[in-house]
């Protein structure tokens, strides 16, 4: 069994399958490729439906989620790799708008008979996908898991073009019934219908603590054995709130108070947030009192070293994190918004306000309390248990299955489809400050749309152009761009593939534009040809200390052209 603590379902859901013939096929797709709360519902909810259809997952495969993914191979389902923005879904909407070759490519290869969204980027996730799929003839459903508030102002101009394809939805299911209403309040006459199916947890979670897994971790961690351990388990951004808890522990030492408290937080998070964090630990000279562990695989054995949970969350749907303490039987303290208010009350937990300035007294007051109360500790703990016990798997699954195969069941015969991308004809331009050509060429290892072009991130990057030119015919591609140079990194150096063959290797060590031209056969017989950079030197600006800006760059794309080759065509 995969031990990430994206905790699958042992066995898929048992249901009686209305079918005869062959199971329809679902594709399912996520743009959370780092393991958080929306990856998580995403994979359980493809183990657990895998009995009664023919699934395909669609995402980003890394090391955060390799293990989930080998897990759900395993149990049947086809992995499909699909490039999403994951890193930060707010800065590319006009990749989600705009990748409409790579959705048609991504249909093309799973035949849907239906598609399943689980959106991370609230309502402006896979914008290109599901226009794709309406094109096809697919129907689909979209999870919204998370929907903040101003989500219109935070996005921009673009937003209603964004949400434009969900009017298609055969349905939008909500994670909680708050979030439902705010979508509700932006679109009162919306067309697609809703539903609320709210997020569960495993049994796993659910076996009584451990005491063994509680003193084994607190020696891994290095922490005494009488400490009063508060652990978050969330990504680090600020609406989790992790900042708000370090001044309270703050304001407890300046008042002589909570001398054997430690704060344990687990999760991931952009580079940015967790500077920030760490800069506001060391403000506050706790770096002895909190520990930052990143990611983890064994969420449910710090929760069996924890003695309590703090969420301070400004917004949140049906909180895995929360339904995982209350059915570990750790006590929370959590803030009463959104979903959270539908999960827990009084009776169950410690509320906390919303307002900054009131929520770091009472986390403080809340660490003290319960450090002392015991018999507080004790209920809240059972309470805690008894109203998790309504958040278990196979709830939500059965929620799911049930939909899933309505829709399925009053639709049609799948007609005949046709997939027809764009094309690139010999004497074409792509100017990358478009993103409606720039995202069609675009595939792997690049950064949002700029003025003038794109940046590519990370140490490999790669394009796909589909080009009117015939197998064995040769082609000249110019490019125009520059290169990430600084005194620490005074040069670039790339090698450049095209379909997995090298064919160049470029130096640019000189600032501003500059032009770079390749010859290459076309071996496809539909004429596509496969561009890869690998970056020897790509580096982030963050890093070198120049910047905050923690993408890892190395070429700006500003301009390609496509021409005939000046060699002979080797085309009889």
């Amino acid at each position: 069994m995969c031990d990430l603590d994206i905790l699958l379902p042992m066995e898929p859901l048992q249901m009686t399958v209305s079918h005869p013939s062959a199971k329809p096929r679902l594709l399912i797709a996520t743009d959370d490729a780092a393991a958080g709360g929306t990856a998580q519902v995403a994979y359980q909810m493809a183990a657990a439906l895998v009995g009664e259809f023919d699934i395909s997952f669609a995402g980003r495969r890394n090391a955060a989620n390799a293990c989930a993914l080998d897990e759900l191979t395993r149990r049947g389902v086809a992995f499909i790799a699909h490039e999403i923005d994951e890193g930060a879904p707010w800065r590319n909407p006009l990749q989600s708008l705009h990748a409409t070759d790579a959705a048609l490519d991504l249909i093309a290869a799973s035949e849907p008979d239906l598609l399943l969204t689980f959106d991370a980027a609230e309502l402006i996730s896979f914008a290109a996908l599901k226009t794709a799929a309406s094109r096809c003839g697919v129907p689909f459903v979209t999870v919204v898991n998370i929907l903040l508030e101003n989500i219109e102002q935070r996005v921009g101009p673009t937003f209603h073009r964004l949400v434009a394809g969900l009017a298609d939805a055969e349905a939008i299911v909500f994670a909680c019934e708050a979030h439902r209403r705010r979508f509700a309040s932006l679109f009162p006459d919306h067309p697609a219908p809703s539903h609320v199916i709210v997020n569960c947890r495993p049994d796993r979670f659910f076996e009584q603590r451990d005491p063994l897994a509680r003193e084994r971790l607190r020696r891994e961690l290095h922490l005494p054995a009488v400490a009063f351990l508060c652990l978050t388990t969330a990504r680090i951004e600020p609406h989790k709130g992790q900042a708000l808890i370090v001044r309270a522990l703050a304001s407890l030492r300046r008042r002589g108070l909570g001398d054997n408290a430690r704060l344990v937080f687990a999760g991931g998070g952009t580079e940015p947030h967790l500077r920030a964090l760490r800069r506001e630990i060391a403000r506050h000279e706790l770096e002895d009192r909190v520990l930052t562990l990143g990611p983890r695989a064994d969420v449910v054995d710090l929760l069996d070293a924890s003695d309590m949970f703090i969420l301070p969350s400004k917004s949140e749907a049906t909180s895995l994190s929360v339904i995982e303490a209350m059915a570990k039987g750790v006590p929370v303290v959590a803030t009463g918004v959104d979903g959270l208010l539908e999960l827990i009350d009084e009776s169950c937990a410690i509320m906390l306000p919303l307002a900054e300035e009131e929520a770091v007294p009472a986390i403080a007051e809340a660490i003290e309390r319960l450090s002392r109360d015991e018999p507080l500790r004790l209920r809240l703990a059972e309470a805690g248990r008894d109203r998790a016990d309504g958040f278990r798997i196979e709830r939500a699954a059965a929620r799911y299955a049930s939909l899933l195969r309505e829709i399925v069941e009053r639709r049609p015969g799948k007609a005949e489809r046709r997939y027809e991308r764009s094309s690139i004809a010999r004497g074409d331009t792509i100017d990358f400050a478009d993103p409606a050509r720039a995202w069609n060429v675009l595939r792997e290892g690049w950064s949002f749309s700029e003025a003038e072009g794109v940046w590519s991130s990370g140490a490999s990057s790669s394009l796909l152009l589909r080009t009117d030119a015939r197998k064995g015919e040769m082609l000249r591609i110019e490019f125009e761009l520059s290169a990430f140079l600084s005194p620490a990194c005074p040069a670039q150096e790339s090698y450049v593939f095209a379909d997995d063959e090298p064919i160049a290797f470029w130096r640019l060590a000189t600032p501003g534009w500059q032009k770079r031209s390749i010859e290459v056969e076309v071996a496809d017989d539909c004429g596509r040809l496969r561009l890869r950079f690998e970056h020897m030197r790509a580096a982030a600006p963050a890093a070198l200390g120049e910047t905050d800006d923690s993408r890892v760059l190395a070429l700006f794309l500003r301009r390609l052209c496509v021409a005939e080759a000046k060699a002979q065509s080797r085309v009889a």
